[in-house]
């Protein structure tokens, strides 16, 4: 809150009478009262404000309040009444906390269910666009002001990883573009987790093609991304498996996903890496089915499941007793079912065995 000497200095000492109500109803004619400016004034709460214009919205009036009109830096130009606020670290930190608060608040309400009904579904996606557009915000404060600490690492993360959990392609496209130039001047304690997740949505986004992730590569220094650390040998290995097809060597490759210190890397890792397989299963399907004619389950039923990224990842188990404890059979069932209705495999009743078509 403004402190009163503030107030005084913006509103005149003694009230200038409203023009309406001047020489009307009782006392007319009489002269005006004037207030003594050795009076205790009124507290700020309580001061006049100009009849014209609504209270202004000042730093200092609603901190709360303050965070739901902050100007984006990009959107006002400086122009805007504090529309430099997020330009001032003090600012940034405060803002982040809010974001954190709005955050938090998602986690305990949203939660991502198969029986989520349309409108929970576009909820959920509202909440998250928001507050991908504070981070973005923020984020533009941190570029204007050339911030690079701590902070600013973890606020790039945030908005990586949260982009991509969230499944805003726009988002994540503007966020790793960022990121990458941000890895090009720093090494932050995490950079092998963001270069990680940066060359991930670059394999994804423009699946087959590489020239993306190949470029981005060249482009992190090695002290952000060193030519032996696990997280880079790995990748380079999924790469090369899916750039030559070998679709058995990328279901193991992925079976052997790095375990990131950090629970939102590593759930943004596993998370895209769904988002790969589901396009590389495309493509291994239409191998399969150019290949062979039909197959039998009993025979052929585990190598579909690894082919076509049926199983799911863990490392401790094999194939086979997942199979059996998760009832992956019945997973593989449901999904050629699902393939049936698109005229990709005709199920042979009594044999165990599925006619697959060709590809068009």
């Amino acid at each position: 809150m403004a402190s009163a000497s503030r107030w005084r200095a913006d509103y005149p000492a003694t009230p200038t009478p409203s023009p309406r109500g001047r020489g009307r109803g009782r006392g007319r004619g009489q002269p005006q009262r004037v207030q003594s400016q050795e009076s205790t004034p009124a507290p700020p709460s309580a001061m006049p404000f100009r009849a014209s214009s609504r209270p202004p919205v000042t730093p200092q009036s609603s901190p709360s309040r303050r965070m739901v009109l902050m100007a984006s830096v990009s959107r006002s130009g400086g122009i805007e009444k504090d529309g430099d606020d997020l330009k001032d670290e003090k600012v940034q930190e405060e803002y982040r906390v809010y974001i954190q608060g709005k955050l938090d608040a998602f986690w305990s309400k949203y939660v991502r269910r198969p029986d989520e009904t349309d409108e929970q579904a576009r909820q959920r996606v509202d909440a998250q666009e928001n507050l991908l557009i504070l981070f973005r915000k923020l984020r533009e404060g941190i570029i204007a002001s050339k911030r690079v600490d701590a902070f600013s690492d973890e606020v790039y993360a945030s908005s990586l990883y949260l982009s991509i959990l969230f499944d805003s392609p726009r988002n994540t496209s503007a966020t790793v573009s960022v990121v990458l130039s941000y890895l090009r001047t720093r090494s932050p304690p995490q950079s092998q987790s963001l270069a990680l997740v940066c060359l991930l949505e670059r394999l994804v986004a423009p699946y087959p093609s590489q020239s993306d992730f190949h470029t981005s590569l060249a482009g992190i220094p090695p002290p952000c991304f060193p030519p032996e650390c696990a997280e880079r040998r790995w990748v380079r290995d999924l790469a090369r498996y899916l750039r030559t097809g070998n679709y058995t060597r990328v279901e193991r490759t992925v079976r052997r996903i790095p375990l990131l210190e950090d629970p939102l890397a590593d759930k943004t890792v596993r998370h895209i890496v769904a988002a790969l397989q589901t396009k590389a299963r495309e493509s291994a399907w239409r191998t399969i089915r150019t290949a062979y004619r039909e197959v039998t389950l009993e025979v052929s039923g585990a190598w579909l499941l690894r082919s076509l990224f049926l199983v799911p990842v863990r490392e401790d188990e094999g194939v086979d007793a997942r199979m059996e404890g998760l009832g992956l059979e019945d997973v593989l069932e449901h999904w050629l079912e699902g393939e049936s209705g698109k005229g990709n495999a005709v199920k042979k009743e009594g044999t165990g065995k599925w006619g697959l078509s060709r590809p068009r």
